[in-house]
């Protein structure tokens, strides 16, 4: 069965871009023939992040998921610029 991976941007548990794609999920789950996989930046250590260190050990599963992935829906939070 196919697969859309859903990656979350946030760095909080508790954010409106995770709880998209929490609405997301239920919604592909109840109305389509989609499996789906949730990926959170949370996941993987800071340092590899930060460092950009892709080709970590910690990346290996979340590429291959990207690869065979038949959809990907990204979510992120927007951070408004500071007013002068």
């Amino acid at each position: 069965m196919a697969e859309v991976l859903l990656i979350s941007g946030s760095p909080t548990a508790s954010s409106k871009s995770a709880a998209l794609l929490e609405y997301l999920r239920e919604w592909l789950r109840d109305r389509s023939s989609f499996e789906t996989a949730l990926v959170s930046v949370r996941d993987f250590p800071a340092d590899d992040l930060i460092l950009a260190k892709y080709d970590s050990p910690s990346f290996y599963v979340f590429k291959q998921q990207v690869s065979n992935a038949a959809g990907i829906i990204v979510s992120t939070p927007y951070f408004p610029p500071l007013q002068a």
